[in-house]
């Protein structure tokens, strides 16, 4: 308002056409009643004409603003406007989006200089408005936003609205206006025990919120849009709009509910929810399937463009916001503008200043030694200005081999337990430590960045097999390590080192990154997620090489032979474990290996050895000498094929064991 009447007053004017815009519900229209009704108190005479009422034509505008000033033509009104100065308010602009050009370059010409005209609409006003020279520095642009979280509260209290109420109403409505006003409708009837949004009230936002949609692919992508964290034009390729992505990105771009964002679009909060809301309970299988496809979107990215691992898994991960597993423990709401760096000398005072703070002398003593042995496991996240935010200590097991640890009893303890288990050249991972130098290990956007981190080594370190997460209080975040399948290790906790800690962990033999991945996206589409799976139901076997090798000759030699099958150790070994149907192991195995022996029939490399693999072990003969005529082979070239069969098999599910990606 005070910016209002001080365009109204200065000398020379602060504005000639102000554009007033912001969503639906937001208050546009009556912001214009207001800033009528100042004018009109000024002296100023207004003609006030609504875009909804008006046939959105040349003649049909001008006729409105002649109708409504009163006068017979438009001559008569021109000279009326350039008797006094006059305000045109043209509400709901958006009606009249085909007269925009004309608008500009042929009807405010038509209108005296001293002649103010403001113009509501939810769309931003097109970019030749800001550039055009006729209207050089006479044209602004005055967006209208949400309430403030204080703003908000007094509405709710004006409303009659119980304060015990306010925090989860703010939460849902963000402060806009329309949807304080629905809730508080609520109360004015029947005030529910405990707020909850209903159907109907989410429903009438979105409406409110939404643009006329034309045809389902456009409403598809407003969809898509609000389960994801930021839309962008080969997004919409890859789902939803594959052969138009570039109009519906520009379409999407120019509705008021949407805002830039660091990664291409994004709605506001309340658009974004709300649509989301509304999506699940109207159609839930849409909901899935959306949900899906940006998933795949994102699993591509995170194998085809390593450098953008860390966005692109905050964008993974932010799929899963509204778990009630993951929204309390992940902050969304900033981080990009951080980057991660290398520990440098200087920054030593920084760290144990933090760990003496948080965790006290004794952890303090201990990151001193860490600090002085192997620096290079400390990392650190940087704000813009380069100061540290947050950091980690990432220790690798293997490592621990050549170093005297005994004075970090923690590390000592989970070192000694794991390395025995490990084969050569695969690798286990320790996150010591992590904190937000301000706010130690709560909920904040540095503490969110780390985990996301810790994300990306579980995704991009080769021949990973184990990790483990330190945290200072184990039961706070339970329910997140349980949703990401890590179970506590109890066994590795007690060490006396300052402080009590939990350890939680993932054995990716167990289930490797890209099937840990699909249960988090099942988990969080589904309505009771099954936490059962997170549960290890047998202790893995690690083989060594020829133990492994051993182990696959003996399933050949006992194919046909369910019971001695049962035996084998390789039902105990992460090559049948890892797989969903883990508890019909015996079948996993033998499906294993009739795809290798299949394989060989479609390698020309390979496929001699089919028939006495076939014969000898899949549908084996009463002999091998009968198993050798059926193949068309003598019995010595039939027994040389049988080696070069099981030693090709052997290797190729070792190396399917080694690696969880060849699976």
């Amino acid at each position: 308002m005070a910016y209002f009447r001080n365009g109204l007053t200065r000398d020379p004017p602060g504005f000639n056409v102000l554009h007033v815009t912001g969503p639906g519900g937001i208050g546009k229209s009556t912001v214009l009643h207001l800033f009528s009704r100042l004018a009109q108190e000024l002296g100023i005479p207004v003609v006030e004409v609504d875009g909804r009422d008006i046939e959105p034509t040349a003649p049909g505008l001008t006729q409105a603003c002649v109708d409504e000033a009163g006068a017979e033509t438009l001559d008569a009104w021109i000279e009326q406007l350039a008797a006094r100065k006059s305000v045109l308010f043209i509400d709901a602009f958006d009606a009249l989006q085909s007269l925009d050009q004309w608008v500009r370059s042929q009807f405010l010409p038509l209108l005296p200089s001293d002649t103010r005209v403001v113009i509501a609409g939810r769309y931003r006003p097109s970019p030749a408005w800001l550039s055009d020279p006729g209207l050089a520095g006479l044209v602004h642009v005055l967006n209208i936003r949400n309430l403030g979280r204080k703003e908000s509260r007094e509405l709710l209290r004006r409303r009659g609205v119980p304060d015990r109420e306010h925090g989860a109403i703010l939460d849902f409505t963000h402060g806009h206006p329309l949807a304080l006003s629905l809730v508080a409708e609520l109360y004015q009837h029947e005030a529910p025990l405990r707020f909850r949004p209903t159907p109907t009230v989410v429903h009438t936002l979105v409406e409110a919120l939404m643009d006329s949609v034309v045809d389902d692919e456009r409403r598809l992508a407003i969809e898509l849009s609000a389960l994801v964290r930021a839309v962008t034009e080969e997004l919409l390729e890859e789902t939803v709009a594959p052969d138009s992505a570039a109009s519906v990105f520009e379409w999407l771009a120019q509705r008021s509910f949407m805002e830039a964002h660091v990664r291409g679009i994004a709605p506001h909060d309340l658009a974004r929810d709300a649509v989301a809301a509304d999506l699940k309970w109207r159609n839930p299988h849409r909901f899935t399937s959306l949900h899906d496809q940006a998933r795949s979107y994102y699993r591509s990215l995170l194998a085809t463009h390593p450098r953008e691992q860390a966005l692109t898994l905050m964008d993974y991960v932010y799929l899963h916001r509204e778990s009630p597993f993951v929204r309390p423990f992940i902050d969304f709401s900033g981080g990009e503008e951080a980057h991660l760096d290398v520990l440098h000398p200087e920054d030593h005072a920084t760290i144990l200043e933090c760990v003496q703070r948080f965790e006290g002398p004794v952890s303090a003593d201990i990151h001193r030694r860490w600090l002085e042995i192997l620096p290079s496991a400390v990392r650190v996240v940087r704000s813009m200005a380069g100061v540290i935010s947050g950091f980690w200590m990432e220790i690798d097991i293997d490592d621990l081999s050549e170093l005297d640890v005994s004075f970090d009893p923690l590390v000592f303890k989970i070192g000694a337990t794991t390395s025995g288990h490990l084969r050569p050249d695969e690798r286990a991972i320790l996150f010591r430590t992590w904190m937000d130098v301000n706010s130690y290990q709560a909920i904040s956007p540095v503490q969110s960045r780390l985990f996301i981190e810790f994300v990306r080594r579980y995704l991009g370190t080769p021949r990973l097999v184990q990790t483990y997460v330190v945290c200072a209080d184990p039961v706070f975040w339970e329910p997140l390590f349980t949703y990401a399948d890590m179970p506590r290790y109890p066994g590795l906790e007690g060490a006396k080192v300052g402080h009590t800690y939990g350890v939680y962990g993932h054995d990716w033999r167990a289930r490797p990154p890209m099937a840990w991945l699909d249960l988090l996206a099942e988990r969080e589409v589904a309505e009771e997620p099954d936490f059962t799976e997170s549960m290890p139901s047998i202790d893995l076997v690690v083989l060594s090489e020829g133990d492994f090798r051993s182990a696959v000759f003996d399933a050949l030699r006992n194919y046909q032979r369910p019971a001695a099958l049962a035996t084998n150790p390789l039902l105990r070994s992460s090559l049948i474990t890892r797989w969903p149907e883990a508890n019909a192991p015996v079948e996993i195995l033998k499906n294993l290996l009739f795809a290798e022996v299949e394989a060989m029939k479609t390698a020309p490399e390979t496929e001699r050895l089919y028939a006495t693999m076939y014969h000898g072990f899949i549908h084996p003969a009463p002999t091998h000498e009968a198993a050798a005529r059926l193949a068309h082979v003598s019995y010595s070239t039939f027994r040389r094929y049988v080696a070069k069969g099981r030693d090709l098999i052997a290797d190729r599910l070792w190396q399917m064991e080694i690696d969880p990606t060849r699976s």
